[in-house]
């Protein structure tokens, strides 16, 4: 079934209105979908309707439709053009979130320097998306021949014959990052209160902090520090945080196994 998008978006609208339906808000992640359907962000076209989302048959991309490609906007990231296995992983482990999408097509990624900066820099494409599309007879390359092939991708050729999307977007674009990867400037603030109205206990195990505050942290759950979200915080003793994805760093905090120590002291005084 072929249908047009400003039709079906329309005749949705006019069936809310109708029967007087709520506003909701659509988890693209909670939907599952045949394959040969796509959930994709017509944003720029219709600024209404649940999330700015519509269903498209995938065998069936409007011109307009812009391509998008999700990176990591550090330096050395691999960009993406599809929903590969690193993709998937990250969605599955609640860090979609740390991409940014971008329809850029010269090769240039606004990135993070290590002192918060922002810049551009020439990311090369993910060896995962290649192998999954198998563009141009990826796969069958010699090791040696692939390392070129990455480094010849050519961005525009690729969307010149290829229509891959992604399930859905993230919440930032390449023009929406903020002039540093950084914390809310009341992000203490914002910790101490968020930790508080959780009665200062950790929201994983359950150990009582209230008179180890410092024990107690505020966790980002997609990664992004500036998504201060109330549905993207989580008050989390230093052991449940350092058990978090990516998360393995934090054993070199210097407070670290005097934490865990009275952490694990308190779980067997209140028997968790």
């Amino acid at each position: 079934m072929n249908l047009e998008p400003e039709k079906l978006l329309q005749s949705l609208a006019e069936l809310k209105t109708n029967i007087n339906a709520p506003d909701i808000i659509w988890t693209p992640e909670l939907v599952n979908l045949p394959e040969d359907i796509i959930i994709y962000d017509l944003a720029k076209i219709f600024t209404d309707g649940p999330g700015n989302l519509i269903v498209i048959h995938s065998d069936k991309f409007p011109d307009y439709i812009e391509q998008r490609l999700l990176y990591i906007p550090k330096s050395g990231a691999r960009f993406h053009f599809m929903e590969c296995d690193t993709v998937k992983m990250m969605r599955k482990k609640g860090r979609g979130e740390r991409y940014v999408f971008t329809s850029k097509t010269d090769g240039n990624f606004t990135i993070y320097n290590s002192d918060g900066t922002k810049a551009e820099e020439n990311l090369l494409v993910c060896k995962n998306c290649l192998h999954a599309q198998n563009y141009k007879g990826y796969n069958a390359l010699p090791k040696s021949r692939q390392e070129k092939f990455v480094q010849d991708f050519n961005i525009k050729e690729f969307f010149g014959s290829c229509k891959l999307m992604f399930s859905s977007l993230p919440l930032r674009n390449s023009h929406t990052l903020l002039s540093k990867d950084e914390y809310d400037r009341n992000w203490p603030s914002i910790s101490r209160a968020y930790r508080a109205c959780k009665g200062w206990c950790c929201e994983e195990c359950g150990v009582d902090l209230s008179d180890r505050h410092e024990f107690l942290h505020v966790h980002h759950i997609n990664g992004v520090k500036e998504d201060i979200r109330f549905q993207n915080l989580k008050a989390l003793c230093v052991l449940c945080h350092y058990r978090q994805p990516f998360h393995g760093h934090m054993k070199a905090l210097s407070y670290f196994e005097k934490a865990k120590s009275f952490i694990l002291a308190r779980r067997r005084e209140m028997g968790i």
